[in-house]
């Protein structure tokens, strides 16, 4: 029987090899291991950015207090930090664009050095710098279906750190595939998401 490496020209070769690293990496980056099932079923509706961006804070906070009450440690988990909301608004979108096919906001996602930013909410949390956002919500209404891609989203993807996020939208085809400091389209975060959780 002849090896395999022997029938392949090279270029057949390496085609396989990056459909196969492609494979992988997509598999790595399929973070939300499940989600409910009726998900699609669920209204939803567009937000304005501040009432996602404020939900998210205000989710990603109260489960890391409840962490730390449930192990009965005192501020051991760090409250939310303005790059690490970047990084979550980045996936609301591309989960609300691959469950539904709409936007959980209509704001644009610009390609940063940090990976993926929403400018106007930047803008608002500059002054923090690295320090936690700490942030009394009274406001948080939104639609069902996006609640649960929220829930879903500080649940998986809010384990990490924001430096390791950042690195994870590095490796992605939306932030690598726009120019520095361009919009990432919704086309390209939709056609991205619908690779990894398809």
């Amino acid at each position: 029987m002849k090896k395999i490496g022997n029938t392949l020209n090279n270029e057949t070769y390496k085609t396989i090899k990056e459909r196969i690293e492609r494979l992988i990496n997509l598999k790595e980056h399929h973070i939300i291991k499940e989600i409910k099932k009726d998900i699609r079923n669920m209204e939803f509706k567009t937000e304005n950015i501040n009432k996602v961006s404020d939900l998210i804070i205000e989710k990603y906070n109260n489960y890391v207090d409840k962490i730390d009450k449930e192990y009965k440690i005192k501020k051991a988990s760090e409250h939310i930090t303005p790059l690490k909301l970047q990084k979550l608004l980045y996936y609301v979108q591309g989960m609300s664009l691959f469950y539904f096919n709409k936007e959980a906001f209509s704001n644009k996602i610009m390609a940063w050095s940090y990976g993926p930013v929403v400018e106007e909410i930047y803008e608002q949390y500059k002054r923090n710098g690295k320090a936690e956002i700490n942030l009394f919500v009274r406001d948080n209404d939104v639609s069902k279906g996006l609640n649960e891609i929220i829930d879903e989203v500080v649940k998986y993807y809010g384990k990490y750190s924001a430096t390791w996020l950042v690195e994870l939208t590095h490796d992605e085809d939306p932030w690598k595939d726009t120019e520095h400091n361009q919009e990432i389209s919704k086309e390209k975060i939709k056609k991205y998401f619908e690779e990894v959780y398809k």
